[in-house]
């Protein structure tokens, strides 16, 4: 929208009053004190100088000139500073807040500079500044918008594939210099390590098949890195995570863990939910060095291998020590239902019933064979307890008495309560 010939005239002794004033200076030292990770680094610092400056400048010229808002011309910048913003890691949300800052103190300068002309059409000017300021505005967010998610993308992708090269060479037997490869990753590869393996649900069938995302479905992105986060948070990790992201919603993720690193699973369990996140957490358990890299890592891959067959039937938090007893056996199916099959009898049938009465059988066995602690474990009556276990062990025909019944039958509930569509037994 151009503007009456009258007020155009007034707008080259505002942006002289602009240029010649403190203005970008001010900005300069206003911006790296509310927003200081856009000033994290010489690099940065200097690139958001030279970016205010080509912006005011821009600004006072689009006044001057009064071109038309799709002949305006970005300043290029603008567009290198929001790429290596997003090269940083910097949320796009602080970089357009610097714009929000810098519109807001150009128009209060402009406005004292119209003010100070006692011009007759003062208001009107000020109307026809403030609405043509507001165009720059808009169309340079809209471009270094654009320009931060295309490069934040790109480096996403690059930086990944860069990372998963080496991670899959730390996973074989390639001789690997473990100095230089901590170097590539900025990673301590000595260190000690706890892997998990994000699934965001919604994002299609999980699979063990590893392949490196050079982009990948954003809004999935986006959740896995949230919770990524937020797990980071509650380990309280003194260094940042190694994240690769394998596509289809799913991150791989190593955080650097202390000796005597006990992972809480209830408690990552409760903050996922408060969080209402849609993801599946899958642990390995914690190791050191580089071999207890791979380790964790291939342990966390046969916790999700089990998730994954039972789809949303388990808990969306599952450590590889809740299922280690059971995963060396899990290769062979087929001969694993036997044995359920054998041990548990019709206990072993796919019905409520069934289902609940392995569970108190379980929760009985897992507590000392107490009925009291488990009744409060599961908030029932102790004489429930005692009622459910009786029926439980009739429907196996097995005694408690024997110390080898006992163990089968545990060994068998807990194969049930991880792997239960595949060896579960329609009636």
């Amino acid at each position: 929208m151009r503007m009456d010939s009258q007020i155009r005239g007034v707008m080259p002794q505002i942006a002289v009053n602009i240029l010649d004033g403190d203005l970008i200076d001010e900005l300069v030292t206003l911006v790296r004190s509310e927003i200081a990770e856009l000033d994290d680094g010489p690099g940065l610092s200097t690139l958001l100088e030279v970016c205010i400056d080509a912006n005011v400048k821009a600004a006072v010229n689009f006044l001057v000139s009064d071109v038309d808002e799709p002949e305006l011309r970005v300043p290029v910048v603008a567009i290198d500073h929001a790429r290596a913003v997003a090269r940083a890691g910097i949320e796009l949300s602080a970089l357009l807040r610097a714009y929000r800052i810098g519109h807001s103190r150009f128009v209060q300068t402009a406005m004292a500079g119209v003010t100070n002309l006692e011009h007759p059409n003062g208001s009107v000017a000020i109307v026809e500044m403030v609405t043509h300021v507001a165009e720059y505005i808009e169309k340079v967010c809209a471009q270094v918008e654009a320009a931060y998610v295309e490069e934040r993308e790109r480096w996403r992708g690059s930086r990944n594939g860069v990372v998963w090269g080496w991670v899959s060479r730390l996973m074989d037997d390639s001789v690997v210099n473990t100095g230089t490869a901590e170097r590539a990753l900025d990673y301590r590869v000595n260190g000690r390590h706890l892997a998990v393996c994000i699934t965001v649900e919604d994002a299609g069938s999980a699979s063990t098949d590893v392949h490196v995302s050079t982009g990948g479905d954003r809004a999935s992105a986006g959740v896995a890195e949230d919770a990524r986060d937020l797990l980071a948070s509650h380990l309280g990790s003194a260094a940042p995570p190694l994240t690769v992201s394998t596509g289809d919603g799913e991150m791989w993720v190593w955080y650097p863990v202390a000796h005597g690193f006990v992972l809480d699973v209830a408690a990552v369990a409760r903050e996922v939910v408060a969080a209402k996140s849609n993801v599946r957490l899958t642990f390995g358990n914690p190791a050191s060095g580089r071999a207890g890299f791979r380790r964790t890592w291939e342990q966390a891959r046969e916790v999700m291998r089990v998730a994954s067959a039972e789809a949303r039937s388990l808990q969306p938090v599952i450590a590889y020590s809740q299922i280690a007893s059971t995963a060396l056996m899990s290769d062979d199916r087929a001969r694993l239902r036997e044995f359920v099959v054998d041990v548990l009898g019709d206990l072993a049938l796919s019905t409520e019933k069934a289902e609940r009465l392995r569970e108190t059988l379980r929760v009985f066995l897992m507590n000392g064979r107490s009925f009291s602690a488990a009744a409060s474990r599961l908030s029932v009556h102790r004489n429930t307890i005692q009622y459910r276990v009786e029926q439980a062990l009739g429907e196996c025909g097995r005694s408690l008495d024997s110390p080898d019944d006992t163990l089968d039958i545990q060994i068998a509930l807990r194969v049930c309560q991880w792997h239960r569509s595949s060896v579960l037994v329609e009636r």
